[in-house]
């Protein structure tokens, strides 16, 4: 196993235990340049499309999982925040910075980490009640305007529960 999957496995593996009190990241919108804006949502994604994801934790540490790409595949990698960087407003388009109140806050209990080819290819964080699945993979719009879920590419899909966070209530745990 490559050093910097095996230094990245042990960053994962000491989230286990921390208090989660906010997540935050950097949506990726489905569409761009419809008539009617850019499409957020969609009933046939189970997914929330990130661009990246940051965890807040109780003891004032950060935890980034933005994807990576080796050769023609994409994993995760744990990029360091820049302060001052990333401003709300740098953020246009199909991309929106914001608070993702949506998915579940407390104590990680357990985590599930999956590594294929080298790559770090989805992590599963166990909160409460709760499971948040973060994969790799971009949701692609075809020419008939259906959307086509693309595993193992450049975005970050979050899943609560195997759904679409929206579509959960936000819990907090009473660990």
């Amino acid at each position: 196993m490559l050093l910097h999957v095996q230094r990245l496995l042990r960053r994962f593996e000491g989230l286990r235990g921390a208090e989660v009190i906010s997540w935050k990241g950097v949506e990726m919108a489905f569409t761009e340049g419809r008539e009617s804006g850019e499409l957020w949502d969609d009933k046939s994604v189970p997914y929330l499309q990130m661009h990246l994801v940051d965890i807040s934790r109780k003891d004032g540490a950060m935890f980034r999982i933005a994807t990576e790409q080796a050769d023609l595949l994409f994993g995760y990698n744990d990029r360091e925040p820049i302060p001052g960087a990333n401003q709300e407003s740098d953020w246009k388009g199909i991309f929106r910075e914001r608070t993702l109140d949506e998915l579940p806050v407390g104590r990680i209990s357990r985590l599930e980490v999956a590594v294929e080819n080298e790559l770090i290819d989805r992590v599963t964080f166990f909160i409460g009640s709760c499971q948040v699945r973060i994969s790799a993979g971009e949701i692609y719009e075809e020419n008939d305007s259906t959307l086509r879920i693309v595993p193992k590419d450049e975005s970050v899909l979050v899943q609560v529960d195997g759904a679409h966070p929206r579509l959960n209530k936000r819990i907090k745990s009473n660990d």
